[in-house]
């Protein structure tokens, strides 16, 4: 009796969560570069706890950085995302979605900086991990040829990308 009453709450929450992450996954990749859009896209989604939304939120707080013309500031954004994402990576490591957040921002971060010594253990995760992620085959080889659009990458990291988009 208690479970059947509970399951109809588990399908919604379940529902929710999928289509708040698809939602965020969207406005992500449509707000990165409009300044304004990413600040409501940071303040509509800061309270979210899922590691995967706040993967996104931190993304998208060192993509801020971008923004501002004072140091201080572009340094503040850019360690507040960093730690946020950082954090998304420990409370679910295997998630190919916040690995590939991870990447993106290690790529694009500045060199002096010092932000890149995961870049290969998080390519290989999202590498060993994506094919069989819960998300559609579109958004799949869409963060597969964000990653090989940046110039950070080797060829043959690019090569392994692009021969996966064939396995998604």
């Amino acid at each position: 009796m208690v479970i059947s009453a509970i399951y109809p709450l588990l399908v919604v929450m379940l529902t929710f969560g999928n289509d708040k992450a698809d939602w965020c996954r969207k406005s992500f990749h449509n707000s990165i570069d409009q300044e304004q859009a990413l600040n409501d896209f940071i303040k509509m989604n800061k309270g979210t706890k899922t590691a995967l939304v706040q993967a996104y939120v931190g993304a998208a707080t060192t993509i801020k950085a971008e923004y501002t013309s004072f140091p201080n500031r572009k340094y503040s954004y850019f360690n507040q995302g960093k730690d946020i994402v950082e954090q998304s990576v420990k409370d679910a490591p295997e998630n190919p979605e916040i690995r590939y957040l991870r990447l993106l921002v290690q790529l694009k971060a500045p060199s002096f900086l010092l932000y890149n010594g995961d870049i290969e253990e998080d390519l290989q995760s999202f590498e060993r991990n994506i094919v069989t992620y819960g998300i559609t085959s579109s958004w799949k080889r869409k963060m597969i040829d964000y990653l090989i659009k940046t110039n950070e990458l080797s060829s043959k990291q690019k090569k392994t990308l692009n021969q996966l988009k064939f396995k998604v």
